[in-house]
């Protein structure tokens, strides 16, 4: 995580540190395209080898989430890879991985959800479009 982003971190000590449950925060300043952003690191805390980190980088102007990176899992993390598959070869992995008819009913799920019928006021009643 720290090499992916580290041409965007500004410099290498953190504006701020601080902790929640078994997570520690990092939030280093940044630049990403001309625009200041912050670079929020994730550590989790407390036990072997279930060491995760994530890494997410947060527009300053707008609060949105620029790029996020690393990977939620409920599997037992056995300790660090000591080589990455090639890109087919995950990619193929994955596909072997891929419940298409789980898929199908979390879209169904997600497009019947409530908080989809409640009014968008980002949009002109009317027209439907963008306002």
């Amino acid at each position: 995580m720290w090499r992916t982003n580290g041409n965007v971190m500004i410099k290498a000590e953190p504006d701020d540190v601080w902790r929640h449950g078994c997570w520690r925060f990092l939030r280093y300043d940044g630049m990403r395209h001309g625009r200041r952003v912050d670079v929020v690191y994730a550590v989790r805390i407390g036990g072997r080898r279930r060491t995760g980190v994530r890494a997410v980088l947060v527009d300053r102007g707008s609060g949105a989430v620029v790029a996020s990176f690393g990977a939620v899992t409920g599997l037992e993390l056995v300790g660090p890879p000591r080589r990455l598959p090639r890109p087919r070869q995950a990619a193929r992995r994955d596909a072997e991985r891929h419940d298409a008819a789980r898929a199908a009913e979390t879209l169904r799920a997600a497009r019947e959800h409530p908080a989809r019928l409640m009014p968008d006021h980002s949009r002109d009643a009317d027209t439907g479009q963008p306002v």
